[in-house]
C-alpha cells in the first residue's frame, strides 16, 4: 500500500520586501470615503461547528503504520513521519527527529522533503543549527526537480545575500525566472522589483509593470500597490488614475498599509466619476478572480485518492 501523503509547503514563509515607498518616498495620494461600504448580514448566523472528536486509538494506529513503513525505507512515509514530528501530531513535537526523517526522505529524491530540510536549516532553532549553505544546497536539489517554492527561496537568498551567502543578482534572476515560468506570484513581484530598480538587469519600468501585473492578477498585494503607484505616476505604463484607484482598492482590501494611505489620497484627488469607474473595475476583478482562485485552492487542498 502506498501511503497517502499530506503535503506541506514552506515551513517558513520568506518575507518579501516591498520595492515601493522606500525610505524617503511617499505613497500615492487619496480622500476619505464619505460613506462606508455597504455590507449584507445574514438574517441568522449559523451555529458554530464543534471540532470533531479525535479518536486517539486511530491516531496511534496511523502513527504506528507510518512508522513501520518509514523504517522500511518508504520515502513518502518518512516524509509523513517527519511532518508528524514537526507538527506534534500523534507524537511529541520534536524538530530534530523531524529533520532526521526529512533527511531520510530527501536523500531518496523526495522534492518537498528536500525543500523542508532547506527550510529547517534556514530557520534553525530547537536544537537545529542554522546553516545557510546547507539550506541553499537542499533548496537547489528541490529546485532542480521543479519545486517552485525552493526556486523562489533561492532567488530571495541570492537577492538579499544574507547569512554569509554572497549577494548575486544574476543567480537571483535565474531562480526567480524559473519560478515565474510556473506563475509563482511572489517571484513575479520580486523580479519586477529588480527591473524597477535596475538591479542585475537594465532598469526597465515597462518590464517591471508586466511582472507586477502578472503577480497582481493573482492577488499579490505588494504588486497591486506598486501597479497603483505606477498607473498614478505613468511609470512604465500609460498614466491612468482609474486603473490606479482599482489596484489601490484591491491592495487595501488586503490591508496593505501603504495602499490604505494611497486609497485615502486618491479619494481626495480624483473626481467622483473616476472613483466610481475604479471601484467598478475593482468589483469586476473580484467577481471574476476570487471564485476561480478559491476553487483552484480547494482543488489543490483536496486529498489525493488512496492507492492500494
Amino acid at each position: 500500500m502506498r501511503l497517502r501523503n499530506a503535503l506541506i509547503g514552506a515551513l517558513l514563509t520568506a518575507c518579501i520586501t516591498p520595492v515601493w515607498a522606500e525610505e524617503g518616498e511617499e505613497a500615492a495620494a487619496a480622500p476619505e470615503q464619505t460613506e462606508a461600504p455597504k455590507t449584507e448580514t445574514p438574517a441568522e448566523a449559523p451555529a458554530a461547528k464543534q471540532p470533531p472528536k479525535i479518536d486517539e486509538k486511530k491516531v496511534k494506529q496511523l502513527v504506528d503504520e507510518v512508522t513501520k513503513e518509514a523504517n522500511k525505507g518508504n520515502p513518502d512515509a518518512q516524509y509523513s513521519l517527519a511532518l508528524l514530528n514537526v507538527m506534534g501530531k500523534g507524537v511529541p513535537r520534536n524538530l530534530k527527529n523531524g529533520l532526521q526523517w526529512f533527511l531520510k526522505s530527501a536523500s531518496q529524491g523526495h522534492a518537498i522533503a528536500q525543500h523542508n530540510v532547506g527550510v529547517m536549516y534556514l530557520g534553525g532553532g530547537e536544537g537545529i543549527e542554522q546553516d545557510f549553505n546547507k539550506a541553499i544546497g537542499w533548496f537547489k536539489k528541490a529546485a532542480d526537480q521543479g519545486y517552485v517554492e525552493s526556486q523562489f527561496n533561492l532567488g530571495l537568498m541570492y537577492e538579499r545575500g544574507e547569512g554569509g551567502i554572497k549577494q548575486d543578482y544574476a543567480k537571483a534572476i535565474y531562480w526567480y525566472q524559473k519560478a515565474v515560468a510556473q506563475e509563482y506570484p511572489d517571484a513575479q513581484y520580486n523580479l519586477g522589483g529588480l527591473y524597477l530598480r535596475g538591479l542585475g538587469v537594465k532598469k526597465d519600468a515597462a518590464k517591471a509593470a508586466k511582472y507586477f501585473t502578472a503577480a497582481a492578477d493573482q492577488g499579490q498585494p505588494d504588486a497591486q500597490n506598486n501597479l497603483a503607484l505606477m498607473y498614478f505616476e505613468g511609470q512604465g505604463v500609460k498614466k491612468d488614475p482609474v486603473q490606479a484607484y482599482k489596484w489601490v482598492l484591491l491592495a487595501s482590501v488586503q490591508q496593505h498599509p501603504i495602499a490604505l494611505k494611497g486609497r485615502e489620497q486618491l479619494q481626495q484627488s480624483l473626481s467622483k466619476e473616476q472613483l466610481a469607474k475604479g471601484e467598478a473595475l475593482a468589483k469586476a476583478w473580484i467577481k471574476e478572480r476570487v471564485p476561480a482562485a478559491a476553487a483552484a485552492q480547494q482543488q489543490k487542498a483536496a486529498p489525493a485518492a488512496k492507492e492500494e
